[in-house]
């Protein structure tokens, strides 16, 4: 009857906290080496008493408080129940697993995970006792924690994987006899392009179901037809898992998931009008059934607007069912291509186009994306790696589509040769300008120019990496004489300090695009003297919203994400969009920012910041020796805004250190949040409501400080 909560191993201890209350978790289980994280949780002093974890197991180790996974194994050697215990559950109300959606659809949410899902799937996905499975998917995959539960329900054994490389798999195949094996697209092409399937003997296997992407055709047949197993497509979701079910030996069709699931029902609809659709016609496909989630914990609204009145979950998936009433699956929502046909327009899949271009004997992979013409539709084109030791033109790729597929599906987009097609970082040809990116993709500017270039702009987007480095930025513009680059003053700043340093040019680069906040002109004058090819240099504004300074335009956002509260009042009714920005505007229609009425801190350099102090003022009040805390943003030079810290003591004789502080800090938020600057105080001013004044925090620290607010 326990509840589980795979938690992520790149958390801290703050995000652990927060995951541990919002679970009201009773056990923790962890390794020795993240046991850390969770000491803070479990300290009373700091909890009051209120500490919600009554146990604690560690996998491996030995700890004098707790106890071991070894303990708990040898304390039951040699034991046997007289009975066994009865556990009262309700399949419908009690929940098996909590986990978090992907966030492809919104913000990431926890999926809530009755028993029922599992007890309604065990008989039909054919996990028996006695059957050896394989495991990839991660646990904290919704994949990976409904398919160890299945196993433990029905019995089979499950090989757990801490290595997807191909080659260790298919050792493991032949030593464990593995009969069932999940796995992605990706990994079993490598299978068959790297000879694995000769080289070990994989004839134990009985079943292979193919999940996170459609499957190579030709791919699949080679498994089928040296092994003669069951090969199928799963279809399934972490808000609905498993949609469709099994089919027998040689049943194989490409794009194939199966008839749907006793219990399942599912429709397809038109995109425009809603309605349900007949065989053999794409539409969006909305499943609803038993294995439907109990809804997203802490969070009703969410799942109310996921599903509608009628109990239908709009999957966001682009399919049919034939005449055998057999679910094909052939795209995502998102990813389809328009195409204009006779003054009207046709959606295509770029999946099948690319399936098509995969049984090409010198293709090794390829991505088709569509790309904007002037008529406001698609043209496919395609992102194609040649395999090692052969050639392949543009124009053979081009006709050896044409004379197969139908002419909507031409690659008039052209045909795009890269080394790599990476599924994090990517670095395509789309033109003559090459663009150096090193903005974060979570902030809106890095994402979307992460984004345009696949959208038909003609330029050549460049990554260095997710991590702020400069001497990578550097070596990356000259790498791939990147001829414009974008990011915030900091990074500009730092890249001056970089160049001078080590006497490096950067011949190539012609201009800068930053924002984020201003630019002293001192730093434009430096990249005229130290870049002299550098001669377009832009400072944007927009916040993060689109954009007391008004805006409104093109680019301005419809509003708040299921809000219309917030959207209302940050939007008036003539569309004008309130910034919370001061500002001011000479004859000449220049705007200059001159303070934010709002009190966000803006930060830049290693991240492109805006966020609330609150955060920060709420983490300093769980500190034992503070009565009460404020933060505001002072001025730096370098990142724009630095943090600083007002403190009220608890006892003024015995306070903490500013490094004790900073300390606290850091173990439990990101190191950005962490305050640079730590001031004492016996008081803070306020308003005559009682509320702080931010302003005059600002000013005074910057006089206690010596920061200039120019």
């Amino acid at each position: 009857g326990v509840t589980f909560m795979p938690l992520s191993p790149t958390f801290e201890k703050y995000e652990v906290e927060q995951e541990v209350r919002a679970a009201g978790a009773d056990v923790v289980m962890t390794s020795a080496q993240d046991f850390h994280k969770f000491e803070w949780v479990l300290d009373d002093s700091r909890n009051n008493n209120k500490n919600p974890v009554k146990l604690v197991v560690l996998f491996d180790g030995k700890h004098d408080k707790h106890v071991t996974y070894e303990e708990l194994r040898d304390e039951g050697k040699g034991r046997k129940l007289a009975q066994i215990p009865h556990f009262d559950v309700n399949p419908e109300k009690d929940m098996l697993f909590l986990i978090h959606t992907s966030g492809t659809t919104g913000a990431p949410k926890c999926a809530m995970v009755p028993h029922r899902i599992v007890l309604n799937s065990s008989d039909r996905t054919g996990m028996t006792k006695g059957l050896t499975s394989a495991l990839i998917f991660p646990m904290g995959h919704m994949s990976g924690s409904f398919h160890v539960s299945i196993s433990i329900s029905s019995g089979s054994k499950t090989i757990l994987f801490d290595d997807s490389n191909a080659e260790h798999i298919a050792k493991s195949i032949e030593k464990y006899g593995i009969q069932t094996l999940g796995i992605f697209p990706y990994t079993a092409k490598q299978l068959v392009d790297q000879g694995l399937l000769d080289k070990y003997d994989l004839s134990s296997l009985k079943a292979i179901m193919s999940v996170g992407a459609a499957f190579p055709p030709n791919c699949a047949q080679v498994f089928i037809d040296k092994y003669k197993l069951m090969f199928m497509e799963g279809y399934g979701m972490t808000e609905y898992i498993p949609v469709s079910g099994r089919m027998g030996v040689g049943e194989y069709i490409p794009g194939n998931c199966g008839q749907v699931l006793p219990g399942t029902e599912a429709k397809v609809i038109d995109l425009t009008t809603g309605e349900s659709l007949g065989p053999n016609t794409d539409g969006e496909i909305c499943v609803r059934g038993v294995n439907l989630i109990a809804g997203y914990l802490n969070n009703p609204k969410a799942w109310e607007a996921a599903v509608d009145g009628e109990g239908w979950y709009r999957t966001g998936d682009i399919g049919h069912y034939d005449e055998k009433e057999r679910l094909f699956i052939t795209d995502r929502l998102k990813e389809v291509v328009r195409i204009g046909v006779d003054n009207h327009y046709i959606n295509i899949s770029p999946v099948e186009i690319e399936q098509y271009v995969l049984t090409h004997p010198a293709v090794s992979e390829v991505g088709v994306v569509g790309v904007n013409n002037r008529a406001g539709t698609h043209r496919p084109r395609a992102y194609v790696k040649v395999k090692e030791g052969h050639t392949v033109s543009a124009e053979e790729l081009k006709k050896f589509v044409s004379d197969t597929l139908a002419y909507t599906k031409r690659l008039t987009g052209g045909v795009v040769f890269v080394d790599n097609i990476n599924r994090t970082t990517y670095d395509v040809d789309l033109g003559d300008k090459t663009i150096c990116n090193p903005l974060p993709f979570f902030h809106r500017f890095g994402g979307m120019l992460g984004n345009i270039g696949m959208c038909g702009v003609p330029f050549k987007n460049v990554i260095p990496n997710f991590f702020y480095n400069v001497k990578l930025i550097v070596n990356t513009i000259n790498k791939h004489q990147c001829t414009y680059l974008f990011g915030t003053p900091t990074m500009i700043i730092d890249i001056l300090n970089y160049l001078e340093t080590n006497k490096i040019k950067l011949d190539s680069l012609k201009g800068f695009n930053t924002g984020g906040s201003s630019m002293p002109i001192n730093v434009a004058h430096r990249i005229q003297k130290i870049i002299p090819t550098c001669t377009d240099v832009r400072v944007a504004y927009g916040a993060t919203e689109a954009g007391e300074l008004l805006s409104r335009g093109h680019n301005q956002m419809i509003g708040y994400w299921r809000d219309e509260k917030n959207t209302r009042a940050a939007i008036d009714s003539s569309n004008w969009y309130k910034s919370g920005d001061l500002a001011t505007m000479n004859e000449h229609g220049y705007i200059k920012i001159v303070g934010r009425i709002k009190e966000m801190i803006i930060r830049g350099g290693e991240n492109i910041v805006e966020w609330s102090p609150r955060e920060v003022e709420e983490l300093l009040h769980k500190h034992p020796d503070i009565l009460d805390a404020y933060v505001c943003g002072v001025p730096d030079h370098r990142t724009g805004e630095e943090v600083c810290a007002w403190i009220q003591p608890k006892d003024p004789i015995k306070k903490p250190t500013e490094a004790e502080i900073r300390e606290f800090c850091k173990q439990r938020i990101t190191y950005f949040k962490v305050p640079r600057y730590v001031l004492f105080v016996d008081k803070f001013p306020l308003t005559p409501a009682g509320k702080v004044k931010n302003f005059v925090m600002r000013e005074q620290s910057c006089r206690i400080l010596g920061l200039n607010e120019k």
